[in-house]
Protein backbone atom coordinates (compact mmCIF):
# COMPACT_ATOMS: atom_id res chain seq x y z
CA UNK A 1 0.00 0.00 0.00
CA UNK A 2 1.07 3.32 -1.32
CA UNK A 3 0.51 6.66 0.52
CA UNK A 4 -1.50 9.07 -2.14
CA UNK A 5 0.96 11.81 -0.85
CA UNK A 6 4.31 11.13 -0.97
CA UNK A 7 5.92 12.07 2.46
CA UNK A 8 8.08 14.80 2.52
CA UNK A 9 10.22 14.01 5.36
CA UNK A 10 11.68 11.13 7.38
CA UNK A 11 9.27 11.46 10.08
CA UNK A 12 6.50 11.25 7.87
CA UNK A 13 7.46 8.32 5.94
CA UNK A 14 7.96 6.91 9.50
CA UNK A 15 4.93 7.54 10.38
CA UNK A 16 3.31 6.32 7.45
CA UNK A 17 5.06 2.96 7.70
CA UNK A 18 3.81 2.53 10.84
CA UNK A 19 0.01 3.22 9.99
CA UNK A 20 0.41 0.40 6.59
CA UNK A 21 2.04 -1.61 9.17
CA UNK A 22 -0.83 -1.72 11.89
CA UNK A 23 -2.96 -2.20 8.98
CA UNK A 24 -1.41 -5.46 7.43
CA UNK A 25 -1.99 -6.27 11.31
CA UNK A 26 -5.80 -5.26 11.77
CA UNK A 27 -6.42 -7.46 8.55
CA UNK A 28 -3.95 -10.35 9.96
CA UNK A 29 -5.88 -10.66 13.07
CA UNK A 30 -9.40 -9.95 11.41
CA UNK A 31 -9.05 -12.94 9.48
CA UNK A 32 -8.21 -15.02 12.39
CA UNK A 33 -11.33 -13.90 13.93
CA UNK A 34 -13.69 -14.58 11.30
CA UNK A 35 -11.49 -18.52 11.51
CA UNK A 36 -12.45 -18.27 15.18
CA UNK A 37 -16.03 -17.76 14.69
CA UNK A 38 -15.97 -20.05 11.78
CA UNK A 39 -14.44 -22.74 13.87
CA UNK A 40 -17.08 -21.65 16.94
CA UNK A 41 -20.26 -21.66 14.76
CA UNK A 42 -18.93 -25.73 12.68
CA UNK A 43 -18.57 -26.99 16.36
CA UNK A 44 -22.06 -25.95 17.19
CA UNK A 45 -23.68 -26.97 14.36
CA UNK A 46 -21.89 -30.74 14.71
CA UNK A 47 -22.76 -30.88 18.38
CA UNK A 48 -26.24 -30.05 17.66
CA UNK A 49 -26.23 -32.73 14.19
CA UNK A 50 -27.05 -29.41 12.44
CA UNK A 51 -24.06 -29.32 10.29
CA UNK A 52 -25.65 -30.65 6.93
CA UNK A 53 -22.61 -31.52 3.93
CA UNK A 54 -23.87 -30.07 0.31
CA UNK A 55 -21.74 -32.48 -1.09
CA UNK A 56 -21.03 -32.12 -5.06
CA UNK A 57 -18.40 -33.67 -7.45
CA UNK A 58 -14.90 -31.59 -6.32
CA UNK A 59 -11.52 -31.94 -8.92
CA UNK A 60 -8.81 -32.09 -6.17
CA UNK A 61 -7.09 -29.63 -7.95
CA UNK A 62 -9.66 -27.34 -7.31
CA UNK A 63 -9.51 -28.29 -3.64
CA UNK A 64 -5.97 -27.46 -3.55
CA UNK A 65 -6.20 -24.33 -5.57
CA UNK A 66 -8.10 -23.49 -2.81
CA UNK A 67 -5.25 -22.79 -0.36
CA UNK A 68 -2.95 -21.28 -2.95
CA UNK A 69 -2.94 -17.80 -1.22
CA UNK A 70 -0.93 -19.08 2.03
CA UNK A 71 1.81 -19.65 0.01
CA UNK A 72 2.76 -16.12 0.29
CA UNK A 73 2.69 -16.91 4.00
CA UNK A 74 5.02 -19.78 4.04
CA UNK A 75 7.64 -18.56 1.20
CA UNK A 76 7.60 -14.56 3.62
CA UNK A 77 8.91 -17.15 6.53
CA UNK A 78 11.01 -18.14 4.21
CA UNK A 79 9.40 -22.23 3.33
CA UNK A 80 9.52 -23.38 0.10
CA UNK A 81 5.50 -24.48 -0.77
CA UNK A 82 4.94 -27.39 -3.25
CA UNK A 83 2.26 -29.08 -4.78
CA UNK A 84 2.71 -33.09 -6.03
CA UNK A 85 -0.34 -33.70 -7.84
CA UNK A 86 -0.69 -36.06 -10.93
CA UNK A 87 -1.88 -35.44 -14.01
CA UNK A 88 -5.22 -37.07 -13.86
CA UNK A 89 -7.25 -38.15 -10.20
CA UNK A 90 -10.64 -38.83 -10.25
CA UNK A 91 -13.37 -35.94 -8.64
CA UNK A 92 -14.13 -36.77 -4.68
CA UNK A 93 -17.95 -36.08 -3.64
CA UNK A 94 -17.51 -33.41 -1.29
CA UNK A 95 -18.48 -30.49 0.50
CA UNK A 96 -16.31 -28.24 -1.24
CA UNK A 97 -16.34 -25.39 1.51
CA UNK A 98 -15.86 -27.41 4.11
CA UNK A 99 -13.40 -29.59 2.72
CA UNK A 100 -11.51 -26.70 1.97
CA UNK A 101 -11.92 -25.73 5.46
CA UNK A 102 -9.95 -29.01 7.37
CA UNK A 103 -7.16 -28.33 4.10
CA UNK A 104 -6.61 -24.88 4.87
CA UNK A 105 -6.49 -25.60 8.86
CA UNK A 106 -3.91 -28.25 8.14
CA UNK A 107 -1.84 -26.36 5.87
CA UNK A 108 -1.99 -23.18 8.36
CA UNK A 109 -0.48 -25.12 11.35
CA UNK A 110 1.98 -26.46 9.40
CA UNK A 111 2.87 -23.06 8.65
CA UNK A 112 2.92 -21.52 11.51
CA UNK A 113 4.84 -24.52 13.39
CA UNK A 114 7.56 -24.71 10.25
CA UNK A 115 10.55 -22.60 10.79
CA UNK A 116 12.58 -23.99 7.96
CA UNK A 117 12.44 -26.05 4.98
CA UNK A 118 9.38 -27.09 2.89
CA UNK A 119 5.28 -27.35 3.06
CA UNK A 120 4.16 -30.08 0.23
CA UNK A 121 0.51 -30.08 -0.59
CA UNK A 122 0.13 -33.78 -2.21
CA UNK A 123 -2.80 -35.78 -3.42
CA UNK A 124 -3.33 -40.05 -5.02
CA UNK A 125 -5.99 -41.90 -5.65
CA UNK A 126 -5.93 -44.67 -2.77
CA UNK A 127 -8.51 -47.18 -3.77
CA UNK A 128 -12.47 -46.04 -3.68
CA UNK A 129 -11.07 -42.76 -2.45
CA UNK A 130 -8.59 -39.71 -2.82
CA UNK A 131 -5.72 -39.79 -0.35
CA UNK A 132 -4.59 -35.80 0.44
CA UNK A 133 -1.52 -35.06 1.83
CA UNK A 134 -0.16 -32.18 3.98
CA UNK A 135 4.17 -32.65 4.90
CA UNK A 136 6.25 -30.27 6.89
CA UNK A 137 9.63 -30.06 7.93
CA UNK A 138 8.80 -28.86 11.58
CA UNK A 139 9.40 -29.95 14.90
CA UNK A 140 7.44 -33.42 14.71
CA UNK A 141 4.75 -34.46 17.63
CA UNK A 142 5.86 -37.00 19.96
CA UNK A 143 3.98 -40.19 19.64
CA UNK A 144 2.13 -40.11 23.48
CA UNK A 145 0.48 -36.29 21.76
CA UNK A 146 -0.86 -37.69 18.63
CA UNK A 147 -4.64 -38.39 20.02
CA UNK A 148 -4.27 -35.57 21.92
CA UNK A 149 -4.12 -33.02 19.00
CA UNK A 150 -7.96 -33.76 18.52
CA UNK A 151 -9.24 -33.48 22.08
CA UNK A 152 -10.91 -30.12 22.07
CA UNK A 153 -9.67 -26.54 23.33
CA UNK A 154 -6.49 -28.50 23.65
CA UNK A 155 -3.12 -26.63 22.27
CA UNK A 156 0.28 -29.13 23.22
CA UNK A 157 3.44 -27.36 23.93
CA UNK A 158 4.28 -24.05 25.59
CA UNK A 159 2.01 -21.33 25.44
CA UNK A 160 4.85 -18.70 26.53
CA UNK A 161 7.92 -20.73 23.68
CA UNK A 162 4.79 -21.80 20.70
CA UNK A 163 2.58 -20.08 18.94
CA UNK A 164 -0.98 -21.38 19.80
CA UNK A 165 -3.28 -22.39 17.66
CA UNK A 166 -6.47 -20.44 18.64
CA UNK A 167 -8.69 -22.14 20.33
CA UNK A 168 -7.39 -25.35 20.12
CA UNK A 169 -10.68 -26.84 18.20
CA UNK A 170 -9.48 -26.85 14.30
CA UNK A 171 -8.38 -30.86 14.25
CA UNK A 172 -11.15 -32.10 16.46
CA UNK A 173 -13.73 -30.28 13.36
CA UNK A 174 -11.23 -31.55 10.49
CA UNK A 175 -12.17 -34.92 11.83
CA UNK A 176 -15.52 -34.59 12.30
CA UNK A 177 -15.96 -33.65 9.23
CA UNK A 178 -13.66 -35.84 7.37
CA UNK A 179 -15.31 -38.18 9.19
CA UNK A 180 -19.09 -36.98 7.84
CA UNK A 181 -17.76 -37.58 4.85
CA UNK A 182 -17.40 -41.04 5.56
CA UNK A 183 -13.06 -40.31 5.00
CA UNK A 184 -10.04 -40.97 7.51
CA UNK A 185 -7.98 -37.95 8.93
CA UNK A 186 -4.83 -39.04 10.57
CA UNK A 187 -1.20 -37.93 11.02
CA UNK A 188 2.48 -39.38 10.85
CA UNK A 189 4.98 -37.46 12.33
CA UNK A 190 8.82 -37.97 13.79
CA UNK A 191 9.97 -35.54 16.16
CA UNK A 192 12.71 -33.39 14.84
CA UNK A 193 11.77 -34.66 11.18
CA UNK A 194 8.00 -33.49 10.65
CA UNK A 195 4.45 -34.47 10.22
CA UNK A 196 2.31 -35.38 7.39
CA UNK A 197 -1.28 -35.09 7.83
CA UNK A 198 -3.39 -37.11 5.57
CA UNK A 199 -7.28 -37.02 5.41
CA UNK A 200 -9.52 -38.96 2.47
CA UNK A 201 -12.40 -38.08 -0.05
CA UNK A 202 -14.53 -40.73 -1.13
CA UNK A 203 -14.57 -40.63 -5.42
CA UNK A 204 -17.42 -39.23 -7.17
CA UNK A 205 -18.20 -41.92 -8.99
CA UNK A 206 -18.89 -44.39 -6.20
CA UNK A 207 -19.77 -42.12 -3.18
CA UNK A 208 -21.39 -43.49 0.36
CA UNK A 209 -24.28 -42.12 1.50
CA UNK A 210 -23.17 -38.40 2.85
CA UNK A 211 -25.56 -36.29 5.73
CA UNK A 212 -27.50 -33.90 4.32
Amino acid sequence: MEPAIPPSSQKEKQTVQRVIENITIMETEGKLLKRLIDDILTLSRLQSGKLLLHAVPVNPSDLMESVSDLAESARSKGLQFEYHLPEKLPDVMADKAYAAQVLRHIVENAIKFTLTGKIIISAIQNDDAVKFMVQDTGPGIPQHDLEKIYDHFTQLGSVDKDKPLGLGIGLSLCRAIIGLHHGHLGVESIVGQGCVFHFTLPLANNPPLLPA
